[in-house]
């Protein structure tokens, strides 16, 4: 499958809007819902609701960083800021996963500031 890449992108590490259009029918990815702290999962990634800016934030982001070590906070800065909608993937380090995909999600500000085109 293709990933596809964000429009005007600053750094080649983001990701954007997968298509599954190469799924062929009939094919089915396996979905579990498993309740556990997201940095004890041995997975191949994890998703953490990152900061535009590469910065640690409060909460999920914060005991991530806390886990992986220094060495994802420093790997997250060679990125850089990452724009609303797209993503950016790091190894996880010190976690037991393989991946940190660092998403930034728009934020609201009423509606009046393009957040529909970013969801």
């Amino acid at each position: 499958m293709q990933i596809p890449r964000c429009s005007n992108p600053t750094k080649s590490e983001y990701i954007c809007g997968i298509n599954n259009a190469e799924k062929k029918d009939g094919e089915h990815m396996p979905f579990e819902i498993v309740r556990n702290d997201i940095t004890n999962m041995h997975v191949d990634a994890i998703v953490n609701s990152a900061n535009p800016r590469p910065v640690v934030g409060l909460g999920t982001d914060s005991g991530i960083h806390e886990k992986a070590g220094p060495e994802l906070l420093a790997a997250r800065q060679r990125i850089g800021p990452i724009p609303a909608g797209c993503a950016a993937i790091t190894p996880a380090f010190r976690l037991p996963a393989k991946f940190v995909i660092h998403t930034v999600g728009p934020v609201w500000g009423g509606g009046n500031h393009g957040e529909e085109a970013l969801l």
